[in-house]
């Protein structure tokens, strides 16, 4: 005889077992229920339908179906959900299904058939379930979970996902990242624990491999990434307590402006703190990074979620070598500066601060330190102290000495500087000397205002104390000059990446003086430095000056200036210049064949004397001599003393033997005219014999 049994309500686990036992003592073979709801520890199912078939007098042909399942998170809001068991045994103490099919419409999984195990303890509410090769993300996974009154935990073991596929299979459970795309596999082994709704504690390992991915803007990229890593977390009152480890194994990872390049040794990564959920913000108290070979790090940080906002973080580096260091973590970071292209030495160590979105305080701890630019503006060797900078109000003092240097080919002697730093200023403790050449730049103070930021200035006073032309020329490889220069400096700022010099910067050379005045420059470890500044020349002995540059001998005296001198790069590019025989001047004038031919070189009239019988005579006399230039857009309009019929003159003819020297070519090629003065300064000239 067969019976149908039709019922709807609420029927707690006990009821519905008292009344399968029921019905089986009243030889009902076949039974459909239908119920709004059945719940558990941890789990509800609503629009519950049960059809049985009974088998034997304990087994029984089963499916269950549910509009909605909830579960423990990550597994809750499943709907359409169908169990069928085809031999599930029922005894006092449980209902067992061993071998059922769950089939759920889910557009997350690859296939909807998914096999199970599951074990019903009416009585407690209990149950035990596996769900078995679950196809997701073009992979596989396996969970095992107990629900009980005490609460629930599941373990989860999934098999290489396809992390491309990954966005599509989670949407539901997690929002993945806005705007990242990425590719590679995933295997993971998770143990999840909680009691209802909550979780109580999430334990992952889980390995990445072929990683790629990118955010589109070119920010943060990855290629070929390898990395294993765990994450242990648990609620907390506001959030979740976290604590993480990555060990990246291979390929390299961009996240601006940090680019890794992992070895063979892995680099490890380690952290632990709290996500506050309400505030959307991470805690990380600590953060420790192993990279063999190069640097240990610790670190803190605290960010905004969502969009990301770091607002304040610490970082401490124990003595590291320089070098790699430099390389990996520090040029990045300093790409635009004068310090991006740097060969360094020895050990240095790094402390620093960060909050409210600029840099609090930075100290820098060097040990036997050598730098060098690579473009050869620069280089310190010996490094070895402090160097310590704030914005608080509590001082921070430095200590720092270095062993020799150069800027560009100008020599740097030992030295060392004492600062204190507040408020981000940076102020001299003591006055100090650093050795230029065979001289000394005396700084009295030293003030630098808003350091680290776009509006840094420095301003210093001080003197320069002599300096031999000689020793200068040998740096500059030029040919040897005497005389020396010096200046008092009352005033140096470098503001907006420009240096101006306040005062004179004074030269005696050739028995006479040269006068520096509005000297700037812009840009100065750039690659394209720009200066400016106003030269005014005192007589000069024309016979030194000539004699060192082997242009043929002249005797006089000459004076002049070069106003509005525009130079880049080094190379000038404008100016206004005027040099001649001082009204004043009372000295012998008198110049040789050689001069006489470079002088009229310079005119656009070589070879004047072979052509005349003046070629007999080995000097001559004139009244005065001169050339002017005003350089424009790669041109020199030419000038002398007077002007010339057809020209100008280049030497006025006065007393025996007398000479005129006259120029012709009152537009000059600059290019051309700086190659006529090479050779000029080369060529021996005429010999008469």
């Amino acid at each position: 005889m067969k019976r149908a049994v039709y019922a709807r309500g609420i029927f707690s686990g006990i009821c519905v077992f008292a009344l399968l036992a029921s019905l089986r003592a009243a030889a009902v073979d076949t039974l459909h229920l239908e119920m709004a709801a059945v719940e558990g520890p941890g789990w509800k199912a609503a629009g519950v339908t049960l059809d049985l078939n009974w088998l034997s007098p304990t087994e029984v042909a089963l499916t269950v179906s549910a509009v909605q399942l909830q579960l423990p998170p990550p597994l809750e809001n499943l709907s359409n959900a169908t169990l069928i068991c085809s031999n599930t045994v029922i005894d006092a103490a449980a209902v067992r299904c061993h071998g059922g099919l769950l089939r759920l419409q889910s557009p997350t999984l690859d296939r909807p058939e998914i096999s199970v195990d599951l074990t019903y303890y009416p009585v407690s509410g209990a149950a035990d379930i596996a769900l078995k090769d679950v196809r997701l993300a073009g992979g596989a996974l396996n969970l095992i979970g107990t629900l009980t009154q005490a609460g629930w935990q599941f373990t989860v073991a999934a098999k290489v996902l396809e992390i491309a596929k990954l966005p599509a299979a989670l949407k539901g459970f997690m929002n993945w990242p806005s705007g990242i795309k990425a590719t590679g596999r995933l295997g993971i082994n998770a143990r999840v624990s909680g009691q209802d709704k909550k979780i109580a504690q999430l334990q992952v390992k889980g390995t990445v491999t072929a990683l790629k991915f990118s955010d589109g803007g070119g920010r943060k990229a990855s290629e070929k990434l390898a990395a294993d890593f765990t994450l242990d977390a648990k609620p907390v009152a506001d959030g979740w307590q976290f604590a993480g480890h990555l060990s990246a194994k291979a390929g390299q990872l961009y996240l601006e402006p940090i680019f890794w390049e992992f070895p063979r040794k892995a680099v490890k990564f380690s952290a632990r703190g709290v996500w506050h959920t309400k505030q959307n913000t991470l805690n990380v108290a600590q953060l420790s990074i192993d990279h063999p070979g190069i640097a240990q790090a610790q670190a803190t940080l605290v960010a905004a979620l969502n969009p990301w906002q770091v607002r304040s973080a610490t970082l401490k580096i124990p003595a590291a070598p320089f070098a790699p260091l430099y390389k990996v973590y520090l040029q990045p970071l300093l790409i635009g500066t004068a310090f991006d292209a740097l060969d360094g030495t020895g050990r240095i160590g790094i402390d620093l601060a960060y909050r409210d979105q600029s840099i609090d305080s930075v100290i820098v701890d060097t040990k036997a330190v050598g730098l060098e630019d690579k473009r050869g503006r620069y280089g310190l060797s010996g490094l070895n102290g402090t160097l310590a900078w704030t914005r608080g109000a509590t001082p921070l003092r430095s200590d720092l000495g270095w062993g020799g240097g150069h800027v560009y080919k100008l020599t740097l002697g030992a030295s060392r500087v004492k600062l204190q730093s507040a408020q981000s200023n940076l102020d001299l403790r003591e006055a100090m000397s650093l050795p230029v050449l065979d001289g000394a730049l005396q700084i009295k103070t030293l003030n630098l205002q808003k350091v680290a930021t776009p509006d840094m200035n420095l301003q210093l006073t001080g003197a320069l104390t002599p300096v031999s032309m000689e020793a200068f020329s040998k740096a500059m490889d030029w040919p040897l000059m005497s005389g020396k220069f010096s200046s008092v400096i009352p005033n140096l700022s470098y503001t907006k990446n420009t240096i101006n010099v306040g005062g004179d910067l004074r030269i005696r050379v050739f028995e006479g003086d040269v006068t520096v005045r509005k000297l700037r420059l812009e840009d100065p470890f750039g690659v394209l430095p720009l200066l400016s500044a106003d030269i005014d020349i005192d007589k000069l002995d024309l016979e030194a000056l000539t004699r060192t540059f082997s242009f043929g001998k002249i005797q006089g005296k000459l004076s002049g200036a070069v106003s509005d001198l525009r130079m880049a790069n080094w190379q000038p590019v404008a100016f206004q210049a005027r040099l001649a025989t001082p009204a004043d001047d009372t000295s012998r004038h008198r110049i040789s064949q050689k001069a006489v031919n470079s002088l009229s070189s310079l005119g656009g009239a070589s070879g004047v004397l072979s052509r005349s019988l003046l070629r007999f005579f080995e000097e001559f006399s004139y009244a005065r001599l001169g050339l002017s230039c005003r350089l424009s857009k790669g041109v020199c309009e030419m000038g002398g003393v007077e002007p010339a019929e057809n020209g100008y003159y280049i030497v006025k003819g006065g007393g025996i033997p007398r000479i005129d020297v006259r120029g012709f070519a009152t537009e000059v090629d600059w290019d051309v005219l700086v190659e006529r003065l090479k050779n000029a300064t080369r060529s021996e000239g005429p010999v008469v014999q």
